[in-house]
């Protein structure tokens, strides 16, 4: 079955998380987000009015993969 135009419109929209989603999705409070924002340690963000600020699942996945602290091998080789 072919897709319509719309159908293909949705598939390719970003899927946008409000502050509060982007909290649970990270663990974090509420009050944290904010904080990280104005420290400039927060994915980046969409002003969409006075109070609406809209975040796109993909910038949050990649802000976090950015993030990623890998062990650092041991030298001497066996478990302590």
């Amino acid at each position: 079955m072919a897709r319509t135009s719309a159908e293909s419109a949705d598939s390719q929209a970003p899927d946008w998380m409000t502050d509060r989603e982007v909290c649970a999705f990270l663990g974090i409070s509420l009050s944290t987000l904010p904080r990280w924002r104005q420290d400039g340690n927060a994915p980046p963000h969409y002003q969409v009015g006075e109070r609406t600020r809209l975040t796109k699942r993909s910038d949050v996945e990649a802000w976090l993969a950015e993030r990623l602290v890998r062990p650092e091998a041991r030298s001497g080789g066996g478990v302590p």
